[in-house]
């Protein structure tokens, strides 16, 4: 489970690194480059949890989702499994739909 302790997260017991940053998973917002903002952390994530962020004194858990992607994950069973690990792992699991659009031309 994600704690906080002196402005440090922590994942069971060992430090994950500090509070204000956004930690994401290796596979997840890859239209962001690396390195260009300080605070966003790309590393792999524990229970494949996509994102995790510290908002006051609670750790926010994000599940992401496409509409193809959200579907699927229904009807497969995958979504109600996700979402009872960030349950178990955050203080506020979040559930995001990301909608791509196609750029006008």
């Amino acid at each position: 489970m994600f704690t906080i302790k002196d402005d440090n997260l922590y994942h069971d017991g060992v430090l994950f690194g500090p509070t204000y940053n956004l930690y994401v998973d290796s596979n997840e917002l890859k239209g962001i480059p690396c390195g260009v903002h300080s605070w966003l952390i790309r590393r792999p994530m524990p229970s494949r949890i996509d994102m995790v962020f510290v908002a006051g004194d609670k750790v926010v858990g994000i599940e992401s989702k496409k509409a193809n992607d959200l579907r699927s994950s229904i009807s497969q069973g995958r979504l109600s499994r996700q979402m009872r690990t960030l349950i178990d792992e955050v203080d506020v699991p979040c559930l995001s739909l990301i909608h791509i659009s196609e750029p006008t031309r």
